[in-house]
């Protein structure tokens, strides 16, 4: 639910881990269309699919 403070307790949690120098990331899948969902959070190699023209990192490899 909107305004429970997930995010904030996500941060905090990231802070207090030993990845606390990497990147934070916060992903919304619901504002991410159900098409492009999985090449959004896993990536894509060019030619996969129509339009992919590049290789793209996934938001999870990102983060």
């Amino acid at each position: 639910e909107t305004g429970t403070g997930k995010g904030m307790l996500a941060r905090l949690i990231h802070i207090k881990s030993k990845r606390k120098k990497q990147k934070f990331l916060i992903i919304n899948c619901g504002t991410i269309p159900e098409t492009l969902l999985e090449s959004e959070l896993f990536g894509h190699k060019k030619g996969s699919f129509t339009g992919a023209i590049n290789d793209k990192k996934g938001l999870l490899e990102e983060a």
